[in-house]
């Protein structure tokens, strides 16, 4: 193996969404759970996570769509807000950088991204970022997978994938990489042994 390529969300940092849409409700008429259901039923959130539209333009939209009175300078930690680290995941990519070259491979949005970047130092260690919204397209379509094959220039098969969704793994190996369903860090790192990749942890 030469390339570990890493998902984000629920694996690296997990995230709680409703954190942002209870907070969301002190500015809307609109409840957390109404919030919730709005965002992730508009196309809106799939545009922004593609590149389609600005920081600026999703965060007009999804305040006209749930009559949010703040401004966008307020919206931003409120949006960023949602996240934690998962230590274990981290450590155990600290100790695969000097012998692989390590990947990110996200559906994720600007603003969330750059949020992250700055907040947590293992974001600093991967070699390669394919991020949905700078590529145009989001899991499970190949073409995020294909532009990581590109970047990585090696053999699908030398190419370990990360990802807490199983389908999305499941493409991967579609691919003819090796798709690694993640659900802990402890089999996480079984997982990692199986291909022969000692951890020093």
């Amino acid at each position: 193996m030469r390339v570990v390529i890493f998902d984000l969300g629920n694996v690296i940092v997990p995230f709680d969404f409703m954190i942002c849409c209870r907070r969301l409700a002190d500015y809307s008429p609109h409840s957390p759970d109404d919030i919730y259901q709005h965002i992730f039923k508009l196309a809106l959130i799939h545009d922004y996570e593609q590149g389609r539209l600005t920081s600026k333009e999703f965060f007009a939209g999804l305040s006209a769509e749930l009559e949010l009175k703040l401004d966008f300078a307020r919206f931003c930690p409120i949006w960023e807000d949602i996240f934690t680290e998962n230590s274990a995941v981290s450590r155990i990519i600290a100790s695969l950088q000097n012998g692989y070259r390590l990947f990110l491979l996200s559906n994720t949005n600007e603003l969330h991204f750059e949020y992250i970047y700055r907040k947590y130092a293992v974001m600093k260690l991967f070699a390669e970022y394919i991020l949905s919204y700078k590529v145009g397209h989001m899991k499970p379509d190949p073409h995020i997978f294909e532009q990581a094959l590109k970047l990585a220039g090696v053999p699908a098969n030398e190419i370990i994938y990360v990802d807490d969704i199983h389908k999305y793994a499941e493409v991967a190996k579609e691919m003819g990489i090796c798709g690694v369903h993640f659900t802990s860090a402890s089999k996480l790192e079984q997982e990692l042994n199986s291909y022969g990749i000692k951890l020093d942890i």
